[in-house]
């Protein structure tokens, strides 16, 4: 089954296949954690903006497309970094007071943040590609809508099926399924959610004529 890694609000999403607890794992503490994240946030964005329009037109590239490639590339890697983290060093456990499923909640909630962000940047994105002429037919209009609907049943009937722990990680906090789930949409596809966010990326970009 897919962790939640992808994407409308695209997660990626989790294995049933859960890492062993078997041995002691070292831990980090708040204060250790805060000042970690304090120093990857201390570098400005606008020197970051700066590079990376640097590094575009060095390329001949649109910045938009290329931050947006980014980040649908990123994303996933990010999310599933953190969740090994956390069970490596039980750290984002630690800064929810030893609570794995209010961590597993947090870590939902930024997993929705950057992947709410990164379709943001999608969609504005789009309204300035090249339009393409044929799309603008009825029929690619009405094929546009059934494809996107269709990647958001596959999305969502996911997210109902694993619930939220099961859906967002939480096996890495040590947070189990009681039995392998086997229902729609994983008797349909074995990977529902990278084929549904696959779909609606698509079913939009074809709406837009991009």
């Amino acid at each position: 089954h897919d962790s939640i890694r992808s994407n409308l609000i695209h997660p990626t999403f989790f294995s049933l296949a859960s890492p062993r607890l078997e041995r002691p794992v070292p831990t980090m503490s708040a204060t250790e954690i805060g000042s970690s994240i304090v120093s990857m946030l201390s570098v400005p964005l606008d020197s970051v903006i700066d590079a990376a329009d640097s590094f575009v037109a060095a390329l001949s590239l649109d910045a938009h497309f290329v931050i947006m490639s980014v980040l649908i590339v990123v994303a996933p890697l990010v999310w599933n970094a953190l969740a090994r983290m956390q069970y490596r060093t039980r750290a984002i456990s630690t800064l929810c007071c030893g609570s794995n499923r209010l961590g597993c909640v947090l870590l939902a909630m930024y997993i929705f943040a950057f992947s709410g962000y990164r379709d943001l940047v999608f969609v504005e994105y789009l309204e300035q590609w090249p339009r393409v002429e044929f799309l603008a037919h009825p029929a690619f209009r009405v094929l546009s809508i059934v494809v996107f609907a269709l990647g958001c049943v596959f999305v969502y009937s996911s997210i109902a099926a694993l619930g939220i722990y099961g859906t967002f990680l939480g096996d890495y906090f040590g947070i189990l399924q009681l039995e392998r789930v086997s229902g729609f949409p994983f008797n349909v596809l074995n990977n529902p959610m990278y084929v549904g966010s696959t779909l609606a990326f698509l079913g939009h970009s074809m709406w837009e004529q991009s």
